[in-house]
C-alpha cells in the first residue's frame, strides 16, 4: 500500500477538492459520476478525499468525462508550458548500491 507523504496528501487533498468543484459545476451527483467512472460511491468519496489509494487510472477517467484531461500532458511535457522542469522539478533520481552482492 502507498503511504503518501505530507507533501503529497495535501497535493492529493487538492485534486480530490478540485474533482468535487468541477463535478458540482457540472452538476453531477456523486454516484451518477462514480458510476460513470466505473466506481463504487465509496471509492468516488476517497477520491474526493484525496485517498492515494486511488488508481490512477479512475482520475484519467474523471479527468476525461470532466473534459479535463487535454491538461495532463502538460504534467510530463515541459515544452508545452515553457518550463524547462515540468511537474517533476524539484526532484532528481538518486541511485543506491544494492544490498545483496558485494
Amino acid at each position: 500500500m502507498f503511504l503518501a507523504n505530507a507533501r503529497e496528501s495535501q497535493v492529493l487533498m487538492l485534486l480530490g477538492a478540485g474533482l468535487r468543484r468541477a463535478r458540482i459545476e457540472h452538476q453531477l451527483c456523486q454516484a451518477g459520476f462514480a458510476e460513470r467512472i466505473g466506481v463504487s460511491v465509496p471509492t468516488y468519496r476517497r477520491m474526493e478525499q484525496g485517498n492515494a489509494a486511488v488508481p490512477i487510472g479512475y482520475w484519467i477517467r474523471a479527468l476525461y468525462l470532466l473534459g479535463m484531461s487535454e491538461d495532463i500532458p502538460r504534467l510530463f511535457r515541459p515544452e508545452i508550458d515553457g518550463t524547462s522542469g515540468g511537474a517533476a522539478s524539484g526532484y532528481h533520481r538518486v541511485r543506491t548500491r544494492s544490498r545483496g552482492s558485494g
